[in-house]
């Protein structure tokens, strides 16, 4: 069995947006790591992949790696440039957001609940 590269076989999906678009959003549903890597391989698709994305965004090319690996933890200023740069869809910047909303919640309760129980 030839096992195929990957940006032999899915490169060229990536820079068709309706594709790029589903990908992503799909990534996003399973977990944020699997986004990270999801935007990751969308970066690599593109010609000078990283080069090309930190002259996009103005970040440097570095911090991108660090950002969109399984262990990453980029701002939401960071992921909205990501996706502004690859040109997908502003919904997905939409769902980062609400997925973020509930976290906030829970840490604002707790503070709320350790103060009231510290008195």
């Amino acid at each position: 069995m030839i096992l195929r590269d990957y940006n032999e076989t899915y490169a060229h999906k990536m820079r068709d947006k309706e594709y790029l678009d589903a990908y992503l959003e799909a990534c996003l549903q399973e977990s944020d790591e699997a986004f990270y890597v999801g935007l990751r391989r969308a970066v690599q698709a593109r010609e000078n992949g990283f080069t090309w994305l930190a002259a996009q965004t103005g970040l440097g090319r570095e911090s991108l790696y660090r950002a969109l690996s399984a262990e990453g933890n980029p701002s939401f200023r960071t992921i909205r440039k990501i996706l502004r740069a690859l040109g997908a869809d502003k919904s997905i910047v939409a769902h980062t957001v609400e997925m973020a909303e509930p976290q906030r919640r829970i840490v604002k309760r707790r503070e709320t609940v350790e103060v009231a129980s510290a008195n």
